[in-house]
């Protein structure tokens, strides 16, 4: 009989991060769990929302109880389940999806009772991942500790590791836990995970270490925490839980001196850490009152014995030791004082994070602006955005450019700092969705036109689904809403393009990270092509690729071309992969202009291959047969916003549309002459985006003239693609993206 995992929840006031917490739950890879999640009063949605995974999964149990606490909610948790092995979880934390199941295996070989995994602090607001003491990095090979090594060793886990202080990524044999009647102190409101630990420590057999992060706990800062705020009682709250630990420890001379220094470490660090908040509060206490506190705090008899004996003070709290043993209060507060202000920095409010970014990539797309909107980039940091805005406004054209540029910062800052109301909150996470993620608002006008085709075409096939779409700037800064908003039935589509590969490595994360965030979710990527370079790098983000994409149970590519289909199939064989022609085929336009001249649409970017030299004789070609000639980019002159996108894309095919041939070197430039009629003749790329895709949909069309890289040929195909009055398309007459559903359900 499969052994049953209670997981169980406190919840208050948590619907910023509830998404995050149980959908790390619903993606677990062992099956047999239970999820009790206890809502503990709250006044926000998070009742709601645990309603709505309890509905859709049998497996999630909801019990709401008046507000009592944290350890009140976890003891009514422990009462309510009826699991082999308790698992505490934090409502605002995550696990890896396969946390369960690798404390499960390591308890089943072990059988010690107790199985920890490694814990990694991160910050969900600023999506990074910070360091952590991790027990890995500290124990070594060994994997797992008798009851008697457990105890000889307890003081050193806890300091070097503050492992054992939380219930955080442990699982506790049930029998234990309720043989020797362990709970959580209602009573305490700071330490009481620890009291409860120590407890449960007495009765286990030991300890096994599953030496890999399976838990990303939230917030490393605990700006919340009742530990990191003023407390009147926080300095004895402190010394109590010490105290305890102390008796918990048991003989103190069979202690060995490491143990023991471990011990007078944790007290001199706890003790300085309230002594530091107490020094910081300004709301409170007079600086009359702080002095008084502080003497008697510098009495305190364990402090005292902690600072004497211990080996070494961390270097915050180096000068304090001798200012509290000889009770010196008034140094202390002043050098307190001095060390506060020494630390504070200018911070980069979001508004700026967003700037930059958008600078960043918007640097990559206008090589010849770099150096500029690098100098603009640390102006928006040190001064802001519309100090910046004013800087570069009268630097002639270069200034008009980088003002159009600070014009879409602006914008794009404004609207991701707007936060989605509880409400849509709420009513997007009942529909049914086809969720679209990393279309694009940057300058690329092919970019911007598949995005327009994915918007159009999802809504055709897929009507009764809700359409959400998050663009790769908003992914990182709204990535909450779309954990919070995620339904079961949903169906994640990613943006189509060039930009699966080592060539786009930012893309390639975020593909990577949404495929291993929603392991039970339909996940569909849209025509792309797949390009990893033969280099060190390349190899790099093919392995990490590898682990991802196989890893994932229903996972469909869409693929441009024949070379990506080749590799996908040899390296990605668990991913269920369809030939299948660029989105931007579904914008197909006849407006009926009367055509003159030759359009040139060429590359400037390190996409492109066409030297100084070709370039001057391309245009000499082109102008012996048409006196008119224009030029493209298919770049725009500012960020392509979801706002702007239809109306610049029908621009761009306009352009195209009022040509009798195109010359290009571009995929899109390519695909916007065929979607409109035009003629076309076609160098090649860097990559092989534009040669596989020209050989997989259009090599039987009469009206696309590919030529490599020979400028010899370019004469005799441009005159053939004057001379075409019909042009054929057989790709377009089979219309194979009207497939794509049936083809995706057919997986």
């Amino acid at each position: 009989m499969e052994q049953l995992i209670s997981v169980i929840v406190p919840i208050y006031n948590a619907e910023k991060y509830l998404g995050y917490c149980l959908n790390s739950i619903v993606s677990q890879t062992y099956p047999h769990w239970e999820a009790i999640l206890v809502n503990d009063g709250s006044k926000d949605s998070s009742l709601d929302i645990c309603q709505n995974y309890a509905q859709a999964d049998e497996r999630f149990q909801v019990i709401s109880i008046p507000n009592g606490g944290v350890s009140n909610a976890r003891n009514t948790g422990v009462a309510a389940a009826k699991g082999d092995y308790f698992f505490f979880l934090d409502s605002d934390d995550v696990i890896t999806e396969d946390a369960l199941e690798c404390l499960l295996k390591l308890e089943q070989e072990y059988r010690t009772g107790l199985a920890v995994g490694d814990v990694q602090l991160a910050d969900f607001d600023r999506k990074c991942r910070l360091e952590a003491r991790l027990c890995a990095d500290w124990t070594g090979d060994k994997r797992c500790w008798s009851r008697q090594e457990f105890a000889q060793n307890k003081m050193r886990l806890i300091w070097h590791t503050s492992m054992l202080e939380g219930p955080y990524c442990k699982l506790y044999s049930a029998r234990i836990w309720r043989e020797a009647g362990v709970s959580f102190p209602t009573e305490l409101s700071l330490g009481e995970d620890l009291m409860a630990n120590l407890a449960f420590f007495d009765h286990c057999s030991g300890i096994a270490f599953a030496k890999k992060t399976l838990h990303y706990y939230n917030n490393p800062q605990q700006s919340n925490s009742l530990s990191h705020k003023y407390r009147a009682d926080l300095f004895g709250n402190k010394m109590l839980l010490c105290q305890a630990l102390r008796t918990h420890l048991g003989d103190w001379s069979r202690l060995d001196p490491q143990e023991q220094d471990c011990f007078y470490k944790y007290v001199v660090h706890s003790g300085c850490c309230a002594v530091q908040e107490l020094l910081k509060d300004t709301d409170h206490l007079t600086d009359e009152a702080k002095k008084a506190e502080l003497s008697q705090i510098a009495q305190h008899a364990l402090l005292r014995e902690s600072l004497e004996n211990v080996s070494k003070v961390e270097p915050p709290f180096l000068s304090w030791k001798p200012l509290i043993l000889e009770n010196r209060v008034d140094e202390l507060m002043k050098h307190a004082s001095r060390q506060q202000k020494s630390r504070l920095r200018p911070c980069v409010s979001g508004v700026k994070q967003t700037a930059c970014a958008v600078l960043r990539k918007t640097a990559r797309l206008v090589p010849p602006l770099s150096g500029k909107i690098n100098r603009l980039e640390e102006t928006i940091r040190v001064r802001g955005v519309k100090a910046a805005y004013a800087e570069y406004w009268p630097f002639g054209r270069t200034g008009r450019k980088l003002n159009q540029i600070l014009e879409e910062v602006q914008r794009t800052s404004a609207n991701l700092q707007r936060q989605m109301t509880l409400n849509e909150i709420n009513e997007l996470r009942q529909k049914k969705k086809a969720v679209l993620i990393a279309t694009s608002e940057h300058a690329n006008i092919g970019d911007a036109a598949i995005s327009l085709a994915a918007q159009y075409l999802i809504g055709e096939l897929y009507p009764e689904y809700h359409q959400v779409e998050f663009s790769t700037y908003e992914d990182e800064q709204r990535y909450e809403y779309l954990q919070a908003i995620i339904h079961p039935q949903d169906i994640l589509f990613l943006n189509g393009g060039g930009n699966m590969g080592s060539l786009y490595p930012e893309e390639e994360a975020l593909h990577r990270r949404i495929v291993q965030d929603f392991p039970n979710h339909k996940i569909v990527v849209l025509p792309q092509t797949i390009d990893f370079e033969p280099n060190e790098n390349g190899r790099r983000e093919l392995a990490l690729s590898r682990q991802v994409y196989n890893s994932h149970p229903d996972l469909t590519f869409f693929l441009r071309g024949q070379k990506s289909m080749d590799f996908t199939r040899e390296h990605f064989p668990h991913v269920h992969a369809v030939l299948m022609p660029d989105l931007v085929f579904h914008l197909r336009r006849n407006y009926h202009f009367e055509r003159t001249g030759i359009l040139l649409c060429l590359r400037d970017d390190k996409e492109g291959v066409l030297s100084g030299e070709d370039s001057q004789t391309l245009l000499q070609t082109a102008q012996r047969f048409a006196p008119q000639i224009d030029r493209c980019s298919n770049m725009a002159d500012c960020m392509v916003t979801r706002d702007k996108r239809a109306s610049v894309v029908n621009e761009e095919l306009k352009r195209h549309a009022r040509h009798r041939a195109v010359i290009t070197d571009r995929l899109h430039g390519m695909i916007f002459a065929v979607v409109t009629g035009t003629p076309v003749v076609v160098f090649k790329s860097s990559n092989q985006k534009i040669e596989e895709f020209y050989h997989a949909f259009l090599h039987d069309s009469n009206a696309v003239f590919y030529i490599g890289n020979d400028m010899d040929r370019l004469p005799e195909a441009l005159e053939q693609a004057l001379a075409v009055t019909q042009p054929v398309y057989p790709l377009l007459d089979k219309a194979p993206l009207k497939q794509l559903r049936n083809l995706i359900e057919r997986n």
